[in-house]
């Protein structure tokens, strides 16, 4: 189902796979779920620490906050279709609230991040220090998963290998991460996203792309397991002009594609 609203004279739709458009979140539907995020984030640091995440400076500095992700998150939600207590998996979290939100609306949620085991969030120094002091980032894990009454099951896997068994989930988020996996991956990748979706299912996808990546479509690489369904055209001027970047997210410069799929089955 497409949910569609007037922007000033632009018709805007969710639902619908398409480039990101940062105007969108002047709609009190985005800012509303920005709101309780923010909320989150800030229920995930120690108590001192929490009025500092309040400045826009800071949080942007924890990784929260970041331009693209406030126009993905909402989009994200609203494209998803979460009527009713669904499973739902979000791969590569990170120490994003993003799986505490959809877990606090009542859902079942589990987080698949490699980074759980193998350590490469604390690289550096300054990220073990901050780590040490039990303040949360996006680029980390939550210090403590588990926020009152709202949990997500955490597990350290890759995209490349989930554990779940076949159908398990009803939706499948995978934001901004594909364009961290070499694009070799990225069919294998697409099958096992399937594989754990069951019939029926969406599965709900960001990616970042370059501006030459964005000319060349680079996205149509991830049209190409034959269970999934397109939900919605992507289409666009190439080359994108500079007027339309302006016009869609002034001062920046890459580009953010949100795509949308259902699981199809050979009997439906």
């Amino acid at each position: 189902m497409l949910s569609t609203l007037n922007l000033e004279g632009a018709h805007v739709t969710w639902g619908a796979s398409r480039l990101l458009d940062m105007r969108d979140c002047t709609r009190p539907e985005w800012a509303t779920i920005n709101q309780t995020m923010k909320q989150l984030e800030t229920r995930l640091q120690p108590a001192w620490f929490r009025p500092f995440v309040k400045l826009n400076a800071v949080s942007r500095r924890l990784g929260y906050d970041h331009w693209s992700r406030l126009w993905e998150y909402p989009w994200a939600v609203l494209s998803a279709n979460l009527d009713g207590r669904l499973r739902i998996l979000d791969i590569g979290s990170g120490g994003s609230a993003f799986p505490l939100y959809l877990a606090k609306q009542g859902h079942e949620v589990h987080s698949a991040d490699p980074s759980l085991s193998d350590g490469t969030q604390w690289t550096d120094a300054r990220k073990r220090m901050v780590h040490s002091l039990g303040i949360a980032t996006a680029w980390g894990l939550p210090p403590r998963p588990q926020n009152g009454s709202v949990s997500v099951s955490y597990v350290p896997d890759s995209l490349q290998q989930l554990r779940y068994a076949d159908g398990y989930f009803d939706r499948v988020f995978c934001l901004s991460v594909m364009e961290h996996v070499p694009e070799t991956d990225w069919p294998h990748c697409m099958a096992e996203m399937s594989r754990v979706l069951s019939d029926r299912g969406r599965l709900v996808l960001t990616l970042d792309m370059s501006t030459p990546a964005a000319n060349a479509q680079q996205f149509r690489k991830l049209l190409v397991e034959p269970s999934l369904t397109l939900v919605g055209e992507i289409e666009y001027s190439v080359p994108i002009s500079l007027e339309d970047k302006q016009t869609r997210h002034p001062g920046h410069t890459y580009e953010t594609v949100a795509i949308i799929w259902d699981k199809t089955t050979s009997n439906s």
